[in-house]
């Protein structure tokens, strides 16, 4: 975690500049216009590893259930498993997510609301013709910028919704995304961490969800299991079990689904988690 402890020493160096606005935020998290903190940052933690084992294995089992058996490829499973990765930046959840659908068919979305990453990615994912890119950003529906409603297996988001602005409205945007059985898999921090709130949190949208009134940078677990609720989908797995060592932490792992597709049991933990 070297380089997380260094951004985070930075920042609170730079604090006074930081909340005065004389220093962008973003100057210190991709220094030079170079991604090797960023990637860092995203990457290196014990809880940033914990979550992308856990987010591949989940996508990685909803894939391998939605796909048909050999000699039976009649039926609406028939068909690479369509998945779209929301607020891909860095491509550290990306990067956890494509070994696991090895071996698997699959039509994978990554998008982002920057051009910067989606013009690295399509270079650092050039082998990968069956990636595809595309430009969204979660604080509008998705219909208009080019994804269409009910046409995707699996919708992912890493680390990308405590940044909305308003959770509701982006939850409920992506499930409608989701074909009948779907399912979202999403990371997200649901407790407060001082070193976010002195460096992350000034690259962040200002809230218009219960944050605002709360004042809180994260969602806490009962209201992101809330958010799901509202949605539409039905909880199936939170992450990690009650008395895992990180469990304390509040880094949690959510898989819903829009309900009758193949996926997870609810509680279902995977192996090695």
């Amino acid at each position: 975690d070297a380089l997380t402890i260094e951004y985070a020493r930075r920042n609170a160096e730079k604090l006074p500049e930081l909340m005065t606005g004389r220093v962008p935020a973003f100057t210190l998290l991709f220094p030079e216009g170079g991604m090797r903190l960023a990637r860092a940052l995203y990457r290196e933690s014990v809880t940033a590893r914990y979550q992308h084992r856990a987010v591949a294995a989940l996508v990685g089992e909803i894939a391998r259930r939605r796909r048909p058996e050999r000699g039976r490829e009649r039926g609406p499973e028939r068909g690479p498993v369509r998945i779209l990765e929301v607020g891909a930046g860095t491509g550290a959840t990306t990067d956890a997510v494509l070994p696991a659908l090895d071996g698997i068919p699959a039509d994978y979305r990554y998008t982002d609301v920057s051009r910067y990453f989606l013009d690295r990615a399509r270079q650092e994912l050039r082998d990968r013709p069956w990636v595809r890119f595309a430009r969204l950003d979660i604080d509008a529906d998705p219909g208009p910028q080019g994804h269409a409603p009910g046409t995707f297996d699996v919708v992912i988001g890493g680390g990308v919704l405590n940044a909305a602005r308003d959770t509701d409205a982006s939850v409920r945007w992506l499930a409608r995304l989701l074909k009948p059985g779907g399912w979202l898999v999403l990371s997200e921090p649901t407790a407060e961490e001082h070193w976010v709130m002195t460096s992350l949190a000034f690259m962040m949208t200002a809230p218009g969800d219960g944050r605002a009134e709360t004042g809180a940078t994260f969602l806490t677990l009962g209201q992101w299991h809330a958010v799901l609720d509202r949605a539409g989908l039905r909880r199936a797995v939170t992450l990690p079990g009650a008395g895992h060592p990180l469990e304390r932490l509040g880094h949690r792992v959510f898989a819903a689904t829009t309900g009758g597709g193949p996926g997870p049991a609810p509680s279902e933990e995977p192996p090695n988690l």
